[in-house]
Formats: structure tokens, sequence, C-alpha cells
């Protein structure tokens, strides 16, 4: 596996959501989750990774409240709501022939997550916080890497892999 950077930012006050604790091991599970993917077979001979050089991989993950992913729904996707999470895969939906690997590293792009949507789902979903967060996060990843769940096999994929990521990752 080649370096891995993941950039946390956070837009909102994260402190009624998760702890220091929390927020120090957001980059280790997400490497985990990530590294996983590039380890399962399934995933990596058909992500956008494959057949390509590099020497590191950069993704941003920014936390946001629901006021703001809602403002990035309604701009990036004409829809007015809140949702839990939205992810700019900057490399994967670029040409293959127009891709940008600039000094070995690739950007894959953007993770918005919603932490106040990512909680109310938690309750919802009768799973702890940093299950959902981190469910959320697998789903985004798996969409970096050029995934998607236009069909219902597709979809099928991507949750039996995310859960499969949280399994590995001891989430």
């Amino acid at each position: 596996m080649n370096n891995l950077s993941i950039f946390v930012d956070s837009l909102c006050d994260t402190t009624t959501y998760f702890d220091e604790t929390f927020e120090k091991n957001i980059c280790s599970i997400s490497s985990n989750i990530f590294k996983f993917f590039m380890n399962t077979p399934e995933i990596y001979n058909k992500c956008c990774l494959k057949n390509e050089e590099y020497s590191s991989i950069v993704i941003n993950l920014v936390l946001c409240d629901d006021d703001k992913i809602h403002e990035i729904n309604r701009e990036y996707r004409k829809v007015d709501r809140p949702t839990d999470v939205i992810s700019f895969a900057m490399f994967a939906d670029t040409e293959p022939s127009e891709r940008f690997i600039f000094d070995g590293e690739i950007n894959l792009g953007d993770i918005f997550l919603s932490v106040e949507t990512t909680k109310r789902q938690s309750l919802e979903n009768n799973v702890t916080f940093n299950y959902e967060f981190f469910y959320l996060v697998s789903h985004s990843l798996l969409h970096l890497l050029g995934f998607d769940h236009q069909t219902d096999m597709d979809y099928d994929f991507m949750v039996n892999m995310q859960k499969k990521s949280l399994e590995q990752a001891n989430v």
C-alpha cells in the first residue's frame, strides 16, 4: 500500500457528537477501511486506481452540520434537503486520459459528512454513532474509488463491502 493521507476538517462544532479520542481515531480507522478495499480484489480490480502509478493518495474529509450539507446538496445535486454524506470523486469521475497525478500524488476527492444527520441515523438504525460514522465514510470511500449504486446489484455489493470493511476495522 502506498502512502495515504486523510485530512480532516470541521465546519461545525463536533464536541457534542464525539470526543477527542474519537477524533484522533478518524484517520486511522478510515485508513484501515481504505486499505481493506485496496486489498480486496473485487474492489481493487474495478477501481480507478488499478493500473495507475502513484506514490501517495490524498482524501479530504470535511465534517459539517445539516445546514452546510443542505447547501452543498442543493447547489451540486439540486436536492433541497440535508443528507448524510456527499462525495466528490475528483479522480474517479475524470476521464482516464485526463486524470491528474502530480509528483506521484493522486487526490481522490472530498467527503462532506453531516455529523448531525449521522447522529440521527445512528439512533434510527439502532447502531452506535461510531458505526454509523464509519459506515458513511466507507460508503464515500467506495464512491471515491469509482463505485456507484445505480442498480440493486451494485448497491448490494457496496453495502456488503462496507459491512466487511467495518468488521475488519473492528468498528
